[in-house]
């Protein structure tokens, strides 16, 4: 099976309340499936490893004591970015 046959997506990233919650769809049957979180200076905060098949899957991290800027969201099949996405903590 071919990977570019699936939806491997971040669909949105929202913070609200010190809470980062990542909308995702994977609909691929493969593992490896990963959500990653890095900061401005490409320092990693948060990993979410060996994601599930879902249509709508949500994961979520507390964001306090995280300083304000800008992060990065990156979805990745065995390490590949396939899509990613930038917010703001502010």
């Amino acid at each position: 099976m071919k990977t570019e046959d699936y939806v491997i997506i971040v669909v949105c990233v929202t913070v609200e309340q010190n809470k980062v919650e990542i909308t995702y769809a994977n609909n691929t049957p493969e593992p490896g499936i990963s959500i990653k979180v890095i900061d401005s200076d490409r320092k990693p905060v948060k990993s979410f490893d060996h994601l599930a098949q879902a249509d709508k899957g949500i994961v979520s991290f507390d964001a306090a004591g995280l300083p304000p800027g800008t992060y990065h969201c990156d979805i990745t099949l065995d390490n590949e970015v396939k899509d990613s996405r930038s917010f703001a903590i502010g």
